[in-house]
């Protein structure tokens, strides 16, 4: 039996046009030790009734996703986050899928890191050299109204398809 919600395997990044034409795939390793963290911030109104009691009625949520590669960072995902940044910078539209077996569960994110630190370094004996530094935020861009947890030991697959359809086209 599976004790964690909403998959294991790593994160992947779409990086889209305007009209949602992919143009990158970013399929990054596993995080570090930290993994991914998933951070639900509430929105709504907070007023005291007549008689103290505090009243909250919550209207929404937003996601916010750290993806941790602080501890030794392979290569390949060095310049996946160079490739995000410079989506980023180029106001490309970003879509993550926190864990890439369950690919319907996505959401569509911005990129809210003001900076990201990058330090060489090399390690051990043998001199196993490799970047670490990195953590990579996001916060959904559109209000969210369900968590749509998935319970990893009530998903069963049957066939081979695909299950998600964005109407996304993939561009060469």
């Amino acid at each position: 039996m599976k004790e964690y919600i909403n998959g294991n395997r790593a994160s992947v990044i779409h990086t889209a046009d305007d009209n949602y034409n992919i143009e990158k795939v970013l399929n990054f390793d596993r995080c570090d030790e930290e993994g991914i963290k998933e951070i639900p911030r509430f929105f709504g109104t907070k007023r005291q009734l007549l008689w103290g009691a505090l009243d909250y009625e919550c209207e929404y949520f937003l996601l916010d996703f750290e993806l941790s590669f602080k501890s030794l960072s392979r290569l390949v995902n060095t310049f996946y986050i160079q490739d995000l940044l410079q989506a980023k910078v180029n106001n490309k539209i970003l879509i993550l899928i926190p864990h890439s077996e369950y690919e319907w569960r996505y959401f569509e994110v911005e990129c809210t890191n003001d900076e990201v630190e990058l330090r060489n370094v090399i390690t051990g004996i043998n001199s196993g050299v490799g970047v670490e530094g990195f953590v990579l935020k996001f916060t959904t861009k559109y209000p969210q109204y369900d968590f749509n947890w998935i319970n990893p030991n009530s998903v069963y697959y049957i066939g081979c398809c695909n299950p998600v359809n964005w109407g996304i086209k993939q561009v060469s």
